[in-house]
């Protein structure tokens, strides 16, 4: 029910920003510098935004919401589970030119890619899923339907504080 959407809302939050958290300085370490980072990090960002406009229209017209917030969170947990892989492939690598980095590290690059590819996607379909199946949770004239949705944005809140707090924790060890 209600509860479970919330919980998942705050859980796509924690993931989200704790990414987002963590992401530069991963990839400054393995793969790129300081500016081609942080251009990836705005793309990344940017691509999350967008995809939940076109994830929408895909659920509105293609899939249904209990498929697509399936489907969203499976493609979630594949992205940040490759992004895990491509962090034990890749090695620190010292050189003077980025080509010779990229070279050293492509099989995590590529597999790093393609779990940012997935969370992109997978964000797509589940975001703008969560909030219509909330509502859809609860009778339009229904005075409870404002607190299902103040409890989710809360949840969410409360996910995007934690977000980058756990994975800065994590990223410690």
């Amino acid at each position: 029910g209600l509860g479970f959407l919330a919980c998942a809302a705050a859980a796509e939050q924690t993931r989200y920003y704790g990414i987002r958290a963590i992401l530069t300085m991963f990839l400054i370490q393995f793969f790129f510098d300081e500016h081609n980072s942080w251009q990836v990090m705005g793309y990344f960002s940017l691509a999350c935004q967008l995809s939940a406009v076109i994830g929408a229209l895909a659920v509105d017209f293609f899939l249904r919401n209990r498929r697509s917030l399936l489907w969203g969170g499976i493609l979630n947990t594949i992205g940040c589970i490759a992004i895990c892989v491509s962090s034990f492939m890749a090695t620190p690598f010292e050189a003077t030119d980025a080509q010779t980095v990229a070279a050293h590290n492509m099989p995590a690059i590529i597999t790093f890619f393609v779990g940012l590819g997935a969370i992109v996607i997978g964000n797509g379909l589940f975001k703008p899923t969560l909030w219509a199946s909330a509502g859809n949770l609860i009778h339009p004239t229904s005075q409870q339907r404002d607190g299902a949705f103040v409890l989710v944005a809360l949840l969410m809140g409360i996910g995007g504080f934690f977000g980058p707090v756990f994975f800065g924790g994590i990223s410690e060890f």
